[in-house]
């Protein structure tokens, strides 16, 4: 159950286990570093991030947009930078 909050405090959510991929959503965070290997990390960038703002506008994934929100656990795993819009319109 911790697990499942800290991936959703973050903005992840794993719609089907086992499948490893996670959908992006609401962070209540605006930043977070995460060590996935003994020389990477995970990086989470939230912009925008009020209470007002409570859609997904955009994702980029190492700088670029992602047509997808969504992202696999092997990009997590690889090391990356996640940033995430947040907007007042759906």
């Amino acid at each position: 159950m911790s697990a499942w909050y800290i991936l959703n405090a973050l903005g992840l959510y794993q719609v089907t286990v086992g499948d490893p991929s996670f959908s992006i959503g609401r962070p209540i965070v605006d930043k977070a570093i995460l060590k996935v290997s003994e020389n990477g990390f995970f990086i989470i960038n939230i912009l925008n991030n009020t209470k007002e703002n409570k859609y997904v506008s955009k994702v980029l994934l190492n700088g670029k947009e992602m047509e997808h929100k969504q992202i696999s656990y092997f990009s997590i795993q690889a090391g990356s930078e996640l940033t995430i819009y947040m907007t007042a319109k759906r």
